[in-house]
């Protein structure tokens, strides 16, 4: 998972880069969703309230020391998703949302992306997902947010929205290994699943048809399809 100290070093003069930097490796794959309050389906739907509390009114030394409780909620989040207590970091990362100063954006990315490695830990990939996406929204160069949401995205065989955050992963990390595997791996795996799909539905059209043509004596065996230059298929009708 993502350290929520590196998002720190970038605001704080306190903390330093090389520590922060260190914790942030430490945690590349786990994190926990974010639970969204429930919205009635009798009322419009509204813009989500954004992550975090409202700082903008706050003082500075109010703001770093909110910003300390959060990072060690942050830690113990981190050291019960190194235990295998997923749940129980998912719901540490939510209550460093859930407190975390507004303002700091990068911060809040970490914690929704450490949240949903910790969501992805125990099968919640959907919550994972929406995570994953307000990671991206505050940091839009997240490359482990965009890594862990495609890797979601492929669980969900999702594959072509898979395909386009390897893409991105790709465009701000040209070395990503992961990324460059998946960019030659997925149009593949895509093109296998839209033939599998087209002959599925050829099978039920010709089923449909024979039931149509049953009357007549004919069946779709009288009709042959010929592929043509449009993608589509021409008809011919055999006797």
């Amino acid at each position: 998972m993502d350290s929520f100290t590196e998002a720190e070093s970038s605001r704080k003069a306190g903390m330093g880069e090389e520590e922060t930097k260190k914790e942030e490796d430490s945690y590349e794959s786990g994190e926990e969703g974010e639970g969204a309050a429930g919205v009635s389906e009798e009322e419009a739907p509204k813009e989500e309230e954004p992550s975090g509390q409202d700082d903008s009114e706050w003082s500075q030394q109010h703001r770093e020391e909110v910003h300390l409780e959060v990072l060690q909620i942050k830690e113990e989040a981190n050291k019960q998703f190194k235990e295998g207590l997923w749940e129980d970091a998912a719901a540490g990362y939510g209550r460093g949302l859930q407190l975390c100063p507004r303002s700091m954006a990068k911060d809040l990315a970490i914690l929704h992306a450490n949240r949903a490695a910790a969501l992805l830990k125990v099968a919640l990939v959907d919550e994972a997902i929406k995570d994953c996406d307000k990671a991206v929204k505050l940091d839009p160069k997240y490359v482990r947010a965009l890594a862990r949401r495609a890797g979601a995205y492929e669980t969900k065989e999702k594959l072509d929205e898979a395909l386009e955050d390897w893409k991105q992963v790709l465009e701000i990390d040209p070395d990503h290994r992961e990324a460059r595997a998946a960019v030659h791996r997925l149009p593949g795996e895509i093109n296998e699943r839209n033939e599998k799909l087209k002959s599925e539905m050829i099978d039920k059209l010709k089923g449909l048809g024979d039931m149509i043509l049953r009357p007549f004596n004919l069946s779709t065996n009288n009709f042959k399809l010929t592929p043509n230059e449009a993608g589509g298929y021409s008809v011919q009708f055999e006797k």
